[in-house]
């Protein structure tokens, strides 16, 4: 599985539904890029990519609280350590704050 998330051609497949981007469950190997990716702005882009990968290796890593940006992260804080370790919104917002050096919550144009 490790050699097929190092190749973006193995890994991703185009998607036709709405949003960014999708793992199904059960998994089948690939995660979507769907068509509201293209709006996604390039800040946003690799934390889509992060967080999906995050699902694809194990069915056990949700979502939990939700995305943060809809309320700031009130429920996301809510999460206690055990959670966020399996927590794709945590993976990918943990990326997200090494790069820029602090919590933000991103738009969905940067």
């Amino acid at each position: 599985m490790s050699s097929r998330l190092l190749s973006a051609r193995a890994w991703l497949r185009q998607g036709t539904g709405g949003g960014f981007a999708d793992t199904p469950t059960p998994r089948d190997g690939h995660t979507y890029i769907n068509l509201d990716y293209g709006v996604a702005g390039t800040l946003l882009r690799p934390t889509i990519l992060i967080h999906e990968a995050f699902h694809d290796i194990a069915d056990r890593n949700q979502d939990f609280g939700g995305n943060p940006v809809v309320d700031q992260g009130a429920r996301y804080h809510r999460n206690d350590t055990a959670t966020q370790l399996q927590n794709a919104y945590a993976m990918s917002q943990f990326v997200l704050h090494i790069h820029v050096g602090r919590e933000r919550f991103l738009g969905d144009t940067e």
